[in-house]
């Protein structure tokens, strides 16, 4: 029998997690060493921190795009649900589950 959801999209799930945890670890990292660089630089006229500070901002920059378009890894989990819960599988989830009550009640009448 074949899973209905693969056990590969919840890995790329939490792959898509992970990599978005390291893109905010590294936008505020990279924002806190362009203000610091970039005072320096700014300070001290050094060419060098000047060009650290534009990695740096750049890193930052790229980093806030991961940070916006990946989507959390709870919101991933709530659209993978989404797409496999239908009208008609509540519908034959409701109906499973009134028959279990049903035989619930059955056994525990017989059991009297």
């Amino acid at each position: 029998m074949e899973p209905v959801i693969s056990p590969w999209i919840i890995y790329w799930v939490c792959v898509a997690g992970a990599v978005r945890d390291v893109a905010m670890i590294a936008l505020i990292i990279s924002l806190i060493t362009t203000l610091v660089v970039g005072i320096g630089s700014f300070l001290e006229g050094d060419e060098l921190l000047k060009k650290i500070a534009h990695i740096s901002l750049l890193v930052g920059c790229v980093s806030a795009v991961f940070v916006i378009f990946i989507p959390s890894k709870d919101t991933l989990l709530a659209m993978l649900a989404m797409q496999y819960i239908t009208p008609d599988n509540i519908q034959m989830v409701q109906g499973n589950v009134v028959e279990f009550i049903r035989q619930i009640i059955e056994a525990v009448q017989n059991g009297k």
